[in-house]
């Protein structure tokens, strides 16, 4: 049955909880009785609280917003200036034309736009008044002029070597769109690691359990065997110094049970930990749900290898980095070439002493003007520009590199959890003969016993050997388990399989 799903949220909340003031701590933890947690309650506190998970996506959020502000380049640009200049000049002797007041009163506003092509279209309007008193012929009155004009101006600047293209002119973006993509990336693999430990964590939880139940149970058989030993005694069918053993024994047995509890604080303080989980004099031990019966079933290392390539977000992490850096040699390499830009314009005037006849000689197309600029500048030596380059050349290759080495560390953790799972899958059935015959031993061994053939130390000895194979058989189930996790993790499966979700 699958997990209910499970969001992440970006949630942090404090995990640890101690009363210090209190000086009954050690004795109410003590007291306590482990908390029953199933491992889908587990990962559903872990993904609400994981301050991992909560950082990750902060950091795609923050990549989305990078986007949104690398695409500022496509915006339009609106632009408008005024200006207004008044001049005023005593007259000069002789000087018959000039101007002994000036009054200028100017206004323009453009619209500009970059195209995927690296140029820069713009359309502008213009319009100005000018007012001039002339100083006129000796003895006449000064002469005043007023004229406007107006203009409307279409432009275009394209560059045709550096700069000329859709990759130079939106590599900002296609960065900016890489790196979220290798941000969200980064959040999965951060998820699926965290998945993978708790899951991991939490059946070594269950395992510490099944290991105190075992040695209670073997406590268990060591007093019952006490109680029948010390019958026969009192019945003189038994010597005394058989009670010998048997409490030599069982002080060994009591001795594992108490490593058994604390290695259940152990495990369960270290499940906390890594799940977020609230820590306090209550809140120590866990009980796991009982170790599954896990369901073997044949794993091919090639289908397993070929699935973690695919769905490895490590790797495709590396090849969106690849591709940014492809990008930047591709953008650098266009960055040697000299800087060549035209320039053309072109659009109507209108001149007139009325504002009203400039506009009409504007929309008449009474005149015109046309002008064209070519320019070119290069910087001899162009060092940056090829140190540029080569930087973004030994980047592509170092990006190379790792993800050959990465491939490989995929590999290597494949084949460990497939033979893994494999060893694990055999082990339980070698176990599980063990433990039939374990049981069968020990009955046969109260039977010799009985019969005054055995003594106690082989029957407890017979104990033992069935509490081992318990033991073995429960760690090849949770190693089994713990496989199985590693092997979802690698194939992208863990997050599915238990219903996680991340927004």
């Amino acid at each position: 049955m699958r997990a209910p799903s499970l969001v992440l949220v970006c949630a942090v909340v404090p995990a640890v909880a101690f009363a210090q003031d209190d000086p009954n701590t050690a004795e109410q933890a003590a007291a306590s009785p482990p908390q029953q947690l199933s491992l889908s309650e587990v990962l559903q506190v872990s993904v609400r609280q994981s301050r991992v998970l909560a950082s990750a996506t902060i950091d795609v959020a923050i990549a989305q917003a990078t986007i949104l502000e690398a695409s500022g380049v496509e915006d339009w640009l609106l632009t408008a200036t005024g200006s207004v200049l008044l001049q005023r000049d005593e007259p000069v002797a002789g000087d018959f034309i000039g101007s002994n007041e000036v009054d200028i009163f100017r206004a323009d506003a453009s619209i500009s736009k970059l195209l995927s092509t690296g140029a820069t279209v713009s359309l502008s309007i213009e319009g100005s008044r000018q007012r001039r008193v002339l100083a006129g012929l000796p003895g006449t009155n000064p002469i005043e002029a007023t004229s406007y004009d107006t203009g409307l101006t279409a432009s275009i600047t394209q560059p045709l070597l550096r700069g000329r293209g859709e990759k130079p002119t939106r590599a900002a973006q296609i960065r900016a769109r890489l790196a979220k993509d290798a941000t969200q990336l980064a959040r999965e693999s951060t998820a699926r690691a965290l998945i993978r430990d708790i899951i991991l964590s939490y059946w070594e939880v269950a395992f510490a359990h099944r290991g105190l139940d075992i040695s209670l149970a073997s406590l268990d058989l060591a007093n019952e065997r006490r109680r029948l030993t010390e019958s026969r005694v009192k019945l003189g069918n038994a010597a005394p110094t058989e009670l010998t053993a048997v409490d030599q024994i069982i002080a060994t047995r009591e001795e594992d049970v108490l490593i058994a509890e604390l290695s259940i604080s152990e495990r369960s303080l270290d499940l906390r930990r890594i799940a977020g989980l609230e820590i306090g004099p209550s809140h120590i031990d866990i009980r796991s749900a009982e170790i599954v019966a896990a369901e073997p079933r044949e794993l091919s290392i090639d289908d397993v290898l070929e699935r973690a390539y695919a769905n490895s977000p490590e790797i495709a992490a590396l090849q969106a980095r690849g591709k940014g850096a492809t990008l930047d040699v591709e953008v650098t390499e266009n960055g040697l070439l000299p800087r060549l830009d035209l320039t053309v314009s072109a659009g109507p005037i209108g001149t007139a002493e009325t504002l009203r006849d400039s506009f009409k000689n504007l929309s008449e197309f009474n005149g015109y003007q046309v002008s064209g600029n070519l320019s070119l500048s290069h910087s001899l030596g162009n060092n940056a520009a090829e140190g540029a380059h080569d930087r973004a050349r030994e980047e592509l290759r170092q990006i190379q590199v790792d993800e050959r080495d990465l491939r490989l560390q995929v590999a290597v953790a494949v084949v460990r959890a497939v033979k893994l799972a494999r060893s694990a899958t055999r082990r339980m059935e070698l176990s599980t003969t063990a433990i039939e015959l374990s049981e069968k031993n020990i009955t046969a061994e109260q039977r010799r016993f009985e019969l005054g053939r055995s003594t106690n130390f082989d029957v407890l000895q017979r104990q033992d050997e069935l509490k081992q194979a318990q033991q073995r058989y429960a760690r090849a189930a949770v190693d089994y388990l713990r496989a199985q996790a590693l092997i979802d993790e690698l194939t992208g499966d863990i997050l599915a399989k238990y219903g996680i979700t991340i927004e």
